[in-house]
């Protein structure tokens, strides 16, 4: 029997907690909780495992073969590159970095590391789910033809002030690198092109501090357009409640909806784009079906468990960093194009993107840093 991997996790967040918790308790085959990385004492203190307050300690253990990082979205590739460097497999939580250019950057340092031999994953736990993973079998398989148009409304990430007071290092330019693009979406936007590929163009509509009192983004439309014509709609908030969240796909052959766990699925009788040319009115006769797809664990421990089984040849990694990067770049493009005004075409310039990003966070560290002053007088 092989010997079970050890696991270091960085950062004692709520999400790493998580990821902590599933290996204490043995529910992840084949590896061990070996380590735990946060600065915070309390935090690390529930764990029977080596305790760090710095990330250089965990590296450095033989014990710990591959690392969960669960940091602010900030270090995400720093530490990552850092992870690499010292030859541990690694599994960031999204994003992998709030620029396209970091990201690069990193996938660098991976094939300098290790190449291929070293297990990097990103924590896009969409692609675990069975509602998603039904309905790229269903594109694939065809039956459904041509796509026409998709539309997913996601307003259902309700947050409210607390939330950021609880985390100040969220909901600023200088200390998160973006707001909803950077931390709800990602999964959102990881579905999309794992489903349809990476889009070719992008215009996005952002509204800053809409909900909260916050100078990133908490509210965006965006259309993207895709290879053969096809085009996304997305509606994504947090300051909407009680929210929706609902993705829907039309094809030549009828409709998939995505909501409330399950698939709404209509089959046309006929192709619409036949239909269309005959000497005839109304619409195509379709048969509708409810076909429910319960999740059978949370995404994130999937996610996890197949982490560990790609590191030991079992499985193959479901979310790969290398396709993480399209994420970041449409991320980036989606908020780009808001300030901009107009629709930007893929692939980005991700060098003149984090020029803009850095200037973001400049501007927001000023208004922080002018705050502090003109609350400190007497």
């Amino acid at each position: 029997m092989e010997p079970k991997l050890g696991i270091g996790i960085v950062g004692l967040g709520s999400a790493g907690t998580r990821h902590a918790r599933a290996l204490a308790e043995g529910r992840v085959p084949g590896a061990f909780l070996a380590a735990v990385c946060d600065p915070i004492a309390e935090r690390r203190a529930p764990f029977r495992a080596f305790q760090a307050g710095d990330t250089d300690a965990l590296l450095a253990r033989a014990d710990v073969a591959a690392v969960v990082i669960a940091t602010p979205h900030r270090a995400h590739a720093a530490v990552s590159a850092g992870a690499l460097r010292a030859g541990k497999h690694v599994l960031v939580e999204k994003p992998l970095g709030v620029h396209k250019a970091e990201c690069e950057r990193v996938l660098a340092v991976q094939q300098s590391a290790g190449g291929p031999g070293l297990m990097f994953g990103v924590v896009h736990d969409y692609r675990a789910h069975p509602r998603f993973t039904w309905l790229r079998s269903q594109i694939q398989g065809g039956d459904f033809g041509r796509i026409e148009r998709v539309v997913w409304q996601a307003t259902d990430w309700y947050r409210t002030d607390a939330y950021f007071r609880d985390s100040p290092w969220r909901g600023s330019f200088a200390s998160e690198g973006g707001g909803l693009l950077v931390n709800q979406a990602p999964h959102l936007i990881d579905t999309l092109i794992w489903l349809f590929g990476a889009p070719r163009q992008v215009q996005g509509f952002c509204r800053f501090g809409r909900f909260h009192e916050v100078d990133v983004e908490d509210d965006v439309t965006a259309l993207l357009e895709f290879a053969g014509g096809v085009s996304a709609l997305v509606v994504a908030s947090t300051g909407e409640a009680p929210g929706t969240n609902r993705l829907e796909v039309s094809f030549d052959r009828g409709r998939i909806v995505l909501e409330d766990g399950a698939a709404l699925v209509h089959r046309n009788r006929e192709c619409a784009s036949a239909h269309r040319r005959r000497e005839v009115s109304g619409r195509p006769l379709a048969d509708v079906e409810r076909v429910e797809l319960p999740l059978r664990a949370p995404t994130g421990l999937l996610l996890l468990q197949n982490f560990v089984a790609a590191i030991r040849g079992e499985a193959r990694l479901l979310a790969p960093a290398y396709e993480a990067v399209a994420a970041v770049e449409t991320a980036n493009a989606i908020l780009w194009s808001s300030l901009l005004g107009r629709s930007l075409e893929l692939p980005l310039d991700a060098a003149a993107f984090e020029g803009v990003l850095e200037g973001l966070s400049t501007s927001a560290q000023r208004r922080a840093d002018g705050g502090r002053r003109s609350g400190s007088g007497g």
